[in-house]
């Protein structure tokens, strides 16, 4: 409160008095419900206190050179709003004062904020308000901040200030500490409309993969299959048995991450063996993107990282075992030619995957994936406890694989076929595959042919159109670069 006892040297005591008022309302709503269990089992789900709709919301400051208003909101659309229909009574009483007063709103996307300032006939500023988001909490809620200024040689004028800050409180301040409250009764009233987890996550660029996707999705790679479900997933599905084992063969028991770190080409499987094999284990699965946590807002990418991991961590300990996927980490790069920017959001990983202890959270697996292993940082390497390489497909894991697409298809067609697809990814074959098919069905609505289950010799041409056109794209790329 001495902030606002600062203020009373300048204004008179009734110029803030709508925030007074309102403070005290939003006060008794809140000791009414005290004991709301529904409410008070959503406030500790959001990570915040009743309280904090009372204290550290506005923060009023008086210098020599202007009055400034910094408020803290959680909600930035909302505020935009009320902000600009406020300009509307704002702009009927500054006209009594400034009779060719003038407003310019600017609107800049890049940094999402909205700016607003009131101009006289003589060009100079009269105030300003900027509303601009902020950064994400470890909720994943992205905050944002209004700032109010009002220069010196205006702030002088009391009455105008005090009219001012009565409508920037009453329309648009506590009206959003008045509506978050609501929100919050109303999401109290009946827990299944808050906001899930899921959706928060969305919002951060995550994914919540529910699926039905088997083994039966996943020709050849048998020992690669037999490899993750050894190091990886039975380790993590069956911790108990592990213990009992260590505890007879150990001296102390050695902390270990619950993550292993795919890697090979591109189209080699890496995603859908990890879906596959969580759906088969009955695990969750969380798919993260790196390009969707890097924000241009300097320091936003590292907070991004922390909450993501923070509502994983939540999310696995609401709705048990969890895997989370997160590719193309090699987009963290080597720390000794990264930015500082994408060092910091590596340390948050580092640290994250240090903190997924058997002891601390024996529900949630990390599985990073890359395609360019040599561009990761050592110690991110380091920190994984299986590298799993996804090579090419050999010749059996091809049939297994055209086996998959290609059910019809007798068993000496799919070993020719195979034979003629080295080199090719799981990816490639599949889209030779729908080339086929896709053709077949042009086929028929044409009324070329008759037959519906696409033979060798359509899939065989499908092959020869996929390999002419890799070509012909493989010399347009040289062409650039030469």
């Amino acid at each position: 409160m001495e902030v606002f006892k600062e203020l009373d040297m300048t204004f008179n005591n009734n110029a803030i008095d709508s925030l007074y008022t309102a403070k005290k309302e939003v006060g008794e709503l809140i000791k009414e419900n005290k004991n709301n269990e529904k409410l008070n089992e959503i406030i500790k789900n959001k990570g915040i206190k009743l309280d904090d709709l009372l204290n550290a919301e506005v923060n009023l400051e008086y210098n020599t050179l202007n009055i400034k208003t910094s408020y803290y909101t959680r909600d930035y659309k909302s505020n935009i709003v009320y902000l600009i229909n406020a300009i509307g009574d704002i702009k009927a009483f500054s006209k009594s004062v400034y009779k060719n007063i003038r407003f310019d709103i600017e609107n800049n996307e890049n940094d999402e904020s909205y700016s607003i300032t009131a101009i006289n006939e003589k060009d100079e500023n009269l105030f300003y308000f900027r509303l601009s988001k902020g950064i994400l909490d470890n909720n994943g809620l992205k905050h944002a901040f209004l700032y109010t200024t009002i220069y010196k040689n205006f702030a002088e004028k009391q009455s105008f200030a005090k009219e001012l800050f009565s409508i920037l409180n009453e329309k648009v301040i506590i009206k959003d500490i008045e509506n978050t409250y609501k929100n919050l009764l109303i999401e109290g009233s009946d827990l299944e409309n808050q906001k899930s987890l899921t959706d928060i996550l969305k919002d951060l660029g995550l994914e919540v993969y529910n699926s039905d996707i088997n083994m039966n999705a996943v020709g050849g790679y048998d020992d690669i299959k037999d490899r993750i479900e050894r190091e990886v997933f039975t380790p993590f599905t069956h911790k108990d048995i592990l213990n009992e084992i260590r505890k007879i063969t150990r001296i102390t028991k050695k902390n270990e991450t619950n993550s292993a770190l795919f890697y090979g080409e591109p189209g080699t499987g890496k995603t859908l063996m990890a879906r596959v094999i969580s759906n088969e284990n009955k695990l969750n699965f969380i798919y993260m993107n790196m390009s969707q946590i890097y924000s241009h807002w300097y320091g936003d990418s590292p907070k991004r990282m922390e909450a993501a991991f923070n509502l994983v961590n939540r999310y696995s300990k609401q709705n048990g075992k969890t895997v989370l996927f997160i590719d193309e980490i090699d987009s963290l790069g080597n720390r000794q030619y990264n930015s500082n920017e994408s060092n910091k959001v590596l340390n948050v990983l580092l640290t994250k995957l240090s903190g997924i202890k058997s002891e601390d959270n024996e529900d949630l697996l990390l599985i990073g994936c890359t395609n360019l292993i040599e561009n990761i940082d050592p110690a991110l390497i380091s920190r994984f406890k299986s590298k799993i390489l996804f090579r090419k497909p050999n010749e059996e894991d091809r049939i297994g694989i055209i086996s998959t697409y290609s059910q019809k298809l007798s068993e000496n067609d799919i070993r020719s076929f195979a034979k003629n697809t080295e080199g090719l990814t799981g990816r490639d074959i599949e889209s030779i595959i729908s080339i086929a098919e896709e053709n077949l069905a042009y086929d028929i609505a044409n009324k070329k042919i008759d037959y519906k289950t696409p033979k060798i010799e359509d899939y065989m041409h499908a092959l020869n159109l996929f390999k002419e056109n890799h070509e012909k794209e493989k010399q347009k790329t040289s062409g650039l670069y030469s």
